[in-house]
């Protein structure tokens, strides 16, 4: 159950670093 928990929370974490990656990279590319 903790092993389920712990790959949910990377992946969360995960995708909102991509989020955050992705979001950064369009700002730059924009200006």
């Amino acid at each position: 159950m903790s092993f389920h928990t712990q790959i949910k929370v990377v992946c969360t974490l995960a995708g909102f670093s991509v989020g955050v990656f992705c979001v950064l990279i369009t700002m730059a590319v924009t200006q």
